[in-house]
């Protein structure tokens, strides 16, 4: 019994050891360590998923122009969407396309200069032409041009050709300085609040000239990249200037644009510029550190802004608790819609800060809300009606967070991916939230290291036992010749007894 209870005790206690090592096989983290949500997808969330990258793929011309809208609703190429397909084109391993469309956008700059990324461009069949068309918009937006300069640096950190990648830098790299620079004169940039001003940041339906959270994540978080990359290429003077502004923004965002909201700190979507100070609601705006993946997000912030958007600025559709696209504070002002790339950017929250029912909810209503055929939509309304199918930016955020979560949707990691998929709906007509059973959905990358940690746990197991078994025959074996012995001992004292 001593040796049963020191096995059992040696045992349990490399159990117990082992246990947080178990927790943390089955529970995949990210780089800071911290718990992601991983689910599979299903059968109809790889067809929608396929054939909205298709709707992006084929829009591409052989000069890298690719429109914003396949419907008509948008003339012309919009630097902004046309950035987000390069990410989406990036992290699907479509490595071609995605430099055509980056060298028609900083072609186009080049041949028509300009300072800062153009808002819409036309097409352009030939850059040799003694004139090409003029910009359809030339709309200053700031955010364009460092959501611009982040895709850039997505192709070439993923780009293993060194050929093109060296041959991209030589041509384009005056145009990527002279677009990095521009706003981060007096202009635009307020050295007070460390903020860059967007003079015409496009919400739902208008322009704001405004200090946006989504500007400055984007601003921050290319300006950190790009001086990273100046440094390899031993332009160190540069590369000491953005990452200066990188982290000067990064205070100024929560020093300016984070504010104490019933009780908890969260990150605001803007403070007007004119009037100045005031500030607005929650919306889409407000998840921009996700999409830029911003390396100075705090995550408590993000935490908080991200559970009181849902409880202040959600609304119920159809059965699905879904984000409103813009809320004003305690008004009745709502958007009454949910955006494509919103969509993709909660999915993100959803991994990182592992809600797995929630981000099934999410992709069962983006299937069971899309036509029969068609891509993802650039906006679900909450009456019904969709906008603009295929939309250019939507659909490419969409396709670049879902690809980002989980890789095995990923076009390049598909092997037999159908030219013309469908979309199969689920049975039901209703997404409704996803119940607790949508835990069996959970798949954990590192089953491997579970089993293996199992296995060891089995393995000892079995060697106690055996062991335990083998001291039970010895202690056995050694009263039975205890007791042979006191038994010849007796016969010789007392023989009579016999």
């Amino acid at each position: 019994m001593k040796h049963l209870r020191g096995i059992l005790s040696c045992f349990l206690s490399v159990v117990l050891l082992m246990t947080p090592l178990c927790a943390s096989a089955a529970t995949p983290e990210n780089s800071n360590g911290n718990a992601l949500a991983v689910i599979d997808p299903t059968d109809a969330d790889k067809a929608l998923y396929e054939l909205s990258y298709q709707s992006l793929k084929n829009r591409v011309q052989e000069n890298g122009y690719a429109p914003t809208s396949l419907t008509g609703a948008y003339e012309g190429m919009y630097v902004r969407d046309a950035a987000a397909q390069v990410m989406a084109m990036t992290v699907n391993g479509d490595l071609e396309d995605a430099q055509k469309i980056l060298d028609y956008i900083f072609t186009y700059h080049e041949t028509a200069p300009a300072d800062y990324a153009l808002c819409i461009l036309p097409s352009v069949e030939d850059f040799s032409a003694e004139k090409i068309a003029k910009p359809i918009s030339s709309r200053v937006q700031s955010d364009t041009v460092y959501l611009l300069l982040h895709a850039l640096v997505k192709w070439y950190d993923a780009c293993t050709d060194t050929t093109k990648r060296d041959v991209f830098w030589q041509r384009h790299w005056t145009t990527v300085q002279t677009f990095a620079n521009y706003f981060l004169q007096s202009k635009y940039y307020n050295e007070e609040k460390k903020l860059i001003r967007n003079p015409n940041f496009q919400h739902i339906t208008s322009y704001i000239n405004c200090y946006d959270l989504y500007t400055n994540v984007f601003a921050s978080q290319a300006l950190h990249e790009l001086a990273e990359l100046a440094k390899e290429k031993g332009e160190t003077e540069i590369a000491a200037t953005w990452n200066g502004y990188a982290n000067a923004i990064k205070d100024g965002i929560h020093t300016n644009l984070a504010r104490q909201y019933e009780g908890k700190m969260i990150y605001m979507e803007l403070l007007y510029a004119n009037p100045e100070g005031r500030s607005t609601g929650f919306s889409f705006v407000n998840l921009s550190p996700l999409a830029a993946e911003w390396f100075g997000t705090d995550r408590t912030i993000m935490m908080n802004t991200y559970e009181k958007y849902l409880e202040d600025a959600s609304k119920e559709y159809d059965g699905c608790l879904l984000l409103d696209s813009r809320h004003i504070y305690d008004s009745e002002r709502w958007s009454d819609r949910l955006l494509g790339k919103q969509l993709g950017w909660e999915v993100l929250y959803c991994t990182q800060y592992t809600d797995s029912t929630r981000m099934r909810m999410l992709l069962d209503f983006a299937v069971s809300h899309t036509e029969q055929g068609q891509p993802y939509a650039e906006a679900w309304r909450f009456d019904g009606k969709k906008d603009d199918y295929g939309n250019q930016e939507q659909t490419a955020w969409i396709i670049y967070c879902l690809a980002t979560v989980m890789p095995q949707l990923r076009i390049s990691n598909q092997t037999e991916a159908s030219s013309t998929p469908s979309v199969t709906q689920p049975s039901s007509a209703v997404s409704k939230p996803a119940t607790s059973n949508s835990a069996t959905n959970l798949r954990y990358e590192n089953h491997n290291q579970i089993l293996f940690i199992f296995c060891i746990l089995a393995g000892l197991l079995v060697v106690s036992i055996a062991f335990l078994s083998v001291l039970r025959i010895r202690e056995h074996r050694k009263n039975v010749r205890r007791k042979n012995t006191l038994t010849e001992q007796a016969v010789e004292e007392d023989p009579l007894d016999l």
